[in-house]
């Protein structure tokens, strides 16, 4: 429990209390067993126009190696408007669990000047130690909800397929022997 918290920040852009405008997307306890790359679920917390609120993943995920994780919020939608996904190197992105049904957040409320956009810490608690134990690349945050299709081709986009090195051979034509 980093900075002795359960919510480990995967990325934050959120304002401190007593609003904390802005988002943080969290790895979190699982509902069964210890915390760990092979065992976790991820959380969504909105400091938004309508208030504060959260949602956590139905389901546990894990990342034995290699996983690809992403949660999308539609702050215009009253129900059905958080989604947590879960792919890895043989997995197709997937929906962990039915759409929260209901996190009445309203959009996102503005953090400018109160917030920076963070990887592993929040300025809803400066100086806290909330990094995950482990390694993250390609974050991105879209402006816009990313349909399953979308999240399966950033998904592509990270594998690395091992495979036969071609090079073209002194003729110009490819071979596996260059």
């Amino acid at each position: 429990d980093q900075g002795g918290s359960g919510n480990v920040r995967l990325i934050a852009k959120q304002g401190p209390a007593p609003d904390f405008n802005g988002f943080s997307w969290n790895l979190n306890g699982p509902n069964a067993g210890e915390r760990g790359p092979d065992n976790f679920r991820t959380g969504l917390f909105i400091g938004g126009e309508e208030g504060f609120a959260f949602a956590f993943a139905a389901e546990d995920a894990f990342a034995d190696e290699w996983a690809f994780l992403a949660v999308t919020y539609d702050g215009t939608q009253l129900d059905e408007n958080v989604g947590f996904y879960y792919g890895d190197e043989g997995t197709e992105v997937y929906l962990l669990d039915d759409f929260f049904e209901d996190l009445a957040a309203g959009p996102v409320a503005s953090t400018a000047g109160e917030a920076d956009f963070g990887i592993g810490f929040t300025d809803a608690a400066p100086g806290v130690d909330f990094a995950a134990v482990g390694f993250q690349d390609d974050v991105r945050v879209y402006d816009g909800v990313l349909t399953l299709e979308q999240l399966e081709e950033v998904r592509l986009e990270n594998l690395v397929f091992e495979g036969p090195v071609c090079d073209p051979n002194s003729g110009g034509d490819l071979d596996e022997n260059g």
